[in-house]
């Protein structure tokens, strides 16, 4: 593996990559992946109480430490 895309900036970062390959990008993606999932569009700051972010935290520690991620209050 020679780099991780960032879910938050895929695109842009979708365009670097293809761009590095000369692989012809137009800047779309053709679908909305996860855009019947999440039907609650408030930030997980409002979404979250302690304990579901304690949970979240744990679960997902490394790839929160990997990745540079924090919970925001």
């Amino acid at each position: 593996m020679d780099r991780i895309l960032r879910y938050e900036n895929l695109t842009a970062e979708l365009s670097e990559v293809f761009t590095q390959l000369n692989i012809p990008f137009d800047g779309t993606l053709g679908v909305a992946a996860k855009s019947e999932y999440r039907t609650d569009r408030r930030p997980y700051q409002q979404v979250f109480n302690e304990e579901q972010r304690r949970v979240v935290e744990k679960a997902f520690a490394k790839e929160i430490q990997f990745h540079g991620y924090r919970f925001e209050p």
